[in-house]
């Protein structure tokens, strides 16, 4: 009974009656073919089109950074306790490795940098309208009086608001800082944007705006160390006239050469001097 359902299966599976599917299926084909030919033409078409007209080409402008990192010495560690902050030129660490990376993404940096003005196409321009105007939220009505100044305090809260987005917006879509090797004290430093000019500038602008975050704490370091030299330099010279003048007191003073413990004042003050 199994021999004869096996032979029966053999004889439906023969290769005329494969040959005659295929031959329905190719009359089916031919029959319908504007809709197999024409409907994957006309989507690839699309397709090929959205890609032409709404991909964004951007272009990236990259620096590479080193970071000078260096341990304190042991005359750091003497000197601050004389009061002198000499941690080196790098104060708490912020200058190198991994903070040094999170210090370009900080939102006080990316803001002082896109308040600051620049030569563009010949023109005095803010930064931060040259990346303003891409974005979406430039083109809602609210936002239609924003104007952009160097001097935070003449901004209305619309404006800071539009700070604030332009702000996110760069750290999220054109921004990108990395240390690629953790062994090195390299940093990257790049920015993309559909004109390469405005990426040129916000990196270049950027880098500038750390650099000068450094000098000032650096100097603000050197200030502190300067004034506390002043302060002790004016202590020991009022301790040097106080005993000059008792020096001098103690001279004209007609003493007895006999008595020697009258002679005991001008003889401190003398030490003093020393």
């Amino acid at each position: 009974m199994n021999s004869t359902k096996q032979n029966a299966l053999n004889a439906d599976a023969s290769l005329g009656d494969i040959l005659n599917q295929l031959g329905k299926l190719f009359q089916r084909m031919k029959i319908h073919w504007k809709p197999l030919v024409i409907y994957p033409l006309l989507f690839g078409l699309v397709g090929l089109l959205a890609g032409l007209f709404l991909h964004t080409d951007k272009k990236k402008a990259e620096f590479i950074i080193a970071a000078e990192e260096e341990g304190p010495s042991g005359m750091d560690g003497l000197m601050a306790q004389f009061g002198l902050d000499v941690g080196g030129s790098n104060p708490g660490g912020v200058f190198e490795g991994e903070s040094l990376v999170h210090l370009f993404q900080i939102r006080s940096m990316i803001e002082r940098t896109l308040l600051t003005t620049i030569d563009f196409n010949g023109k005095k321009t803010v930064l931060a309208s040259l990346i303003w105007g891409d974005m979406k939220q430039s083109q809602k009505e609210r936002f239609s009086e924003v104007s952009f100044k160097t001097d935070r305090s003449q901004q209305n809260a619309i404006t800071d608001s539009a700070l604030y987005l332009t702000y996110r917006h760069v750290n999220q879509n054109v921004l990108m800082v990395s240390r690629p090797d953790k062994k090195q004290s390299f940093v990257t430093v790049s920015c993309s944007h559909q004109d390469p000019d405005v990426a040129m500038a916000l990196s270049q602008t950027l880098i500038e705006t750390v650099t000068d975050f450094y000098i000032e704490t650096v100097t603000k370091k050197a200030r502190y160390n300067l004034d506390v030299l002043r302060k002790e330099v004016d202590s020991v010279q009022k301790i040097l006239n106080q005993n000059l003048r008792s020096n001098a007191s103690m001279s004209d003073l007609n003493l007895n050469p006999m008595m020697q413990s009258a002679r005991i004042g001008q003889n401190r003050t003398m030490i003093d001097l020393q």
